[in-house]
């Protein structure tokens, strides 16, 4: 029987990566059930392009953001917990495409009607 939602431990002074849009985040945060401290280290992108092509996103996806009828998963590996994820996916739907040095990031545009606070072109 598969196990939905168990559990994952990581050990201390792991590292993260992911993308805040809309502004820089606080240094300190509370993470997890068990608001473990954690350390933001910030680092400005800038906004290469918007686009509706297909893309293979730099981050993992929840299938709701993705629910409109343009949009859609072409392929990816779902991971089983609540509530789910698709890890390597492939897209096609409205994007933005970011750059910090010489490192491009394709990130899925977030759902206006689901984050209204998100206010990118």
């Amino acid at each position: 029987m598969p196990q939905i939602g168990s559990k994952e431990k990581f050990a201390p002074l792991n590292t993260f990566e992911f993308f805040v849009i809309g502004g820089a985040p606080p240094s300190l945060i509370r993470l997890g059930k068990k608001h473990a401290a954690c350390r933001v280290h910030a680092y400005p992108l800038t906004l290469v392009k918007k686009s509706d092509s297909e893309f293979f996103v730099d981050h993992p996806v929840n299938p709701m953001d993705v629910s409109s009828f343009e949009q859609k998963i072409v392929r990816g590996d779902y991971q089983l917990q609540f509530p789910p994820l698709v890890l390597n996916a492939k897209l096609r739907a409205e994007h933005y495409v970011l750059k910090q040095e010489e490192k491009t990031y394709y990130v899925l545009k977030p759902s206006p009607e689901i984050y209204p606070s998100v206010n990118l072109p």
